[in-house]
This record gives C-alpha cells, structure tokens and sequence, in this order.
C-alpha cells in the first residue's frame, strides 16, 4: 500500500526562468568576462564533480564564492572573492522561480488521499527559501537536500535517507521526478516506485511517466 509520495523540485515542482546558466553567463559579462550559455552547459560534468567533493556543505555563502572562483578558473579567467559574491548576488536577483500551474492542486489532491509528502532534491540549503516562496513547503514533511546529507542523486543512499526519515519502506514509496538518470534510477536502486514527468514527452521506456503532476493522482491507485 503506498503511504508517501517524495518529489524532485526543479523541473518537476517548478522551473526557472531565463534558464540558471543564462543568468550566470549574464553575470560573467557584467564583471567584463565573456562568457556563454554553451560555455557554461559544457562544464557541467566538472561542475557536479566540484559538488560532489564538497558536500555536505556547511557555509553556503563560503561554497558559492569558492564556486564561482573554480568555475571561472576552468573557463580561464581569474576572480577575486568580491567577484565571486558580486556574481552570486547578481544570480540571486535575476533568477525567477515559478512554480508549474497545477503543483497546488496535485499536492492538495495528493494530500486529501492522506499520502504523506516530502522532497529529495539535488540543491543547496535555499532550496527551502524556494519553495516557501512559492508557498508550497508546507505540504512537504521533510526536505531532504543532497548538499546536507553528502551525496545527489543518483546515489541509492540519499533516497534511503529520506525513506528513514519519514519511516516508510521502499515498496510503500512514490518518487516522482522529470529525469530519467537521476531520478527513475536512483529511486529504483532504493526499491522505491517511481512515475517519471515527462513534459517534453520523450520515448523513454521502463517506466510509468505522466505529462503533468496532475496524472500522478490518478497513478497512484495503480500502486
């Protein structure tokens, strides 16, 4: 019998817009350093790497300078601390975060079913300041972030975290996430169900997917 349901945020709960590494490369450029989307999307795979190695984080404002410094590092330029916090703040200001029009309905839904729900979510401690601005953290009962617990997803153990901090037993659990390598696996190595939201309505097969959170409500009698 399925007791609780755990949701992925960005791209499942809400989205951001203009794109994160757009409102980056704009950053860059207002401290005279030409830098593009592309060059931004490429390093990525480095990125994660540098995220990985620091978790869990315990200064987010220390992590983001030294951040910063590394990335531009990578793309060869050289920045100083002041830089650094310039270029966080100028990312803070210009990055909107809105929520997907039926996320209230979904969770009011899922919630009038009695599923209990909380968040897994590859992020950094303002993620919660996210979400309470959307005002949608009160119907999570826990809010489990990788850049606390020491390890993102894929990784089975911050599923299984979350699974003993609400109590519950993987067969009794519900992931829902949009995508497929990080979520879908990762939530399935825990023994956890999982519905992939599929927006971009890709053929991805091996797994149970719905084109908006609204379908998860009506998923979930299927478990």
């Amino acid at each position: 019998m399925l007791k609780a349901i755990f949701f992925d945020c960005g791209g499942t709960l809400f989205y951001v817009e203009p794109p994160a590494n757009e409102v980056w490369a704009r950053a860059c450029r207002e401290l005279g350093l030409f830098v593009t989307k592309k060059d931004l999307d490429e390093q990525e795979p480095e990125f994660d790497a540098y995220d990985r190695a620091h978790f869990p984080i315990e200064d987010e404002g220390r992590y983001f300078e030294e951040f910063h410094i590394f990335a531009m590092n990578l793309l060869g330029f050289k920045i100083t601390c002041e830089d650094a916090g310039a270029m966080q703040e100028y990312f803070n200001m210009n990055l909107n975060v809105l929520k997907f029009p039926e996320v209230d309905e979904t969770l009011a839904g899922l919630k009038k079913k009695g599923m209990r729900l909380a968040v897994i979510s590859n992020a950094f401690p303002n993620q919660r300041q996210k979400l309470r601005g959307l005002d949608i953290e009160g119907y999570f009962e826990d809010i489990i972030l990788s850049s606390e617990v020491g390890f993102p997803k894929p990784d089975r153990r911050i599923f299984e975290v979350a699974l003993a901090k609400l109590g519950v037993a993987p067969e009794e659990s519900l992931y829902v996430g949009d995508s497929y390598a990080k979520d879908i696996v990762g939530a399935k190595k825990a023994g956890m169900k999982t519905v992939l939201v599929d927006r971009l309505k890709e053929s991805l097969g091996g797994c149970e997917k719905v084109e908006t959170l609204l379908g998860v409500i009506d998923k979930i009698d299927s478990f």
